[in-house]
């Protein structure tokens, strides 16, 4: 009847066709270069337990969100460039 045909609807059958929303390669690039950039950089500046001691104890620059932030997303991007790598069957079942 109708309900194994919903139920049959509701499977999810891994395919191929997801990678098609990965980024491609080269914007992957530009964008893990440009958070790496920018947490590399903070490392540049200097140390935050000067200029906010009390806020910074513990955390450090962990502290900020920004900082924060660009590491997910550097992380992120490094994903996206070993996914536009890697051969789709690959990761296929």
């Amino acid at each position: 009847g109708g309900s194994s045909v919903a139920a049959a609807r509701l499977v999810w059958v891994p395919t191929s066709s997801w990678r098609k929303m990965a980024l491609p390669l080269a914007p992957s690039i530009l964008c893990l270069s440009l958070s790496a950039l920018a947490v590399f950089g903070a490392w540049l500046e200097p140390p935050c337990r000067f200029s906010m001691p009390v806020p910074t104890r513990y955390t450090g620059i962990w502290s900020f969100l920004t900082f924060q932030t660009n590491v997910i997303s550097a992380g992120y991007f490094g994903i996206c460039v070993v996914s536009a790598l890697v051969p789709d069957t690959l990761l296929d079942p």
